[in-house]
């Protein structure tokens, strides 16, 4: 069962560049809960200034998404600690993480054990295993992992 604590949020500094409702509300099917946005990895956009999107696979993250927003709603976004994460290819205990399409491809991102090739950043560890599709706990390494490559 994935558990969430200590964990440091950005003080709902951002807003949603996306919509992150289950996909019943949203009619878009990502890779949290109930096809939500909650519990994926975010990165900040590069167009508008506090509005967080979902992270690119591989890359860097900001955080990751605690809450189930609309579009330009509150983000409320853990950035340092432990936090539920949705698995998109299967982890194992305290393996590095990386942000990837995995498995889910057509759900969006979320996290695989990291992968050392050219631009993929690891920006956290599993503290659980974990299969493609289920929460896990997992730890990130601070607001903006991924800075340097292993």
């Amino acid at each position: 069962m994935a558990n969430e604590s200590p964990l440091l949020h950005d003080g709902a500094q951002c807003i949603l560049g996306f919509d992150a409702r289950n996909s019943t509300f949203s009619g878009t099917t990502l890779a949290g809960p109930s096809g939500s946005g909650q519990f994926i990895p975010v990165a900040l956009s590069t167009l508008t200034a506090r509005m967080v999107i979902p992270a690119s696979s591989g890359g860097r993250i900001y955080g990751v998404l605690q809450n189930k927003g609309s579009s330009s709603q509150v983000a409320d976004v853990g950035i340092f600690g432990i936090t539920k994460a949705v698995c998109v290819s299967s982890v194992a205990i305290g393996q590095l993480l990386m942000v990837s399409t995995g498995a889910l491809s057509t759900l969006g991102v979320g996290f695989a054990p990291y992968s050392s090739a050219a631009n993929t950043y690891p920006v956290g560890q599993a503290l659980e295993p974990a299969v493609a599709g289920q929460v896990f706990t997992m730890a990130i390494y601070g607001f903006g992992a991924g800075a340097q490559q292993i």
